[in-house]
């Protein structure tokens, strides 16, 4: 996971890049790939920014 973010920060991530620093607001961990997958696939299915922050309890 920290891994990860500091490939965002480094500008290793091409389409994350421009938009760099990011920080974590929200960690979940599951057993398989397949469930991650289909719980990012409803994360980012939700369009509304404040809805979004609802439903993470990530708050404004």
């Amino acid at each position: 996971m920290n891994t990860r973010l500091e490939q965002h920060n480094a500008g290793m991530t091409k389409s994350t890049k421009p938009y760099r620093p990011w920080r974590l607001v929200h960690h979940e961990e599951f057993g398989t790939l397949s469930e991650a997958g289909k719980r990012e696939f409803r994360i980012k299915s939700w369009k509304s920014r404040p809805y979004l922050k609802a439903q993470l309890d990530i708050g404004a």
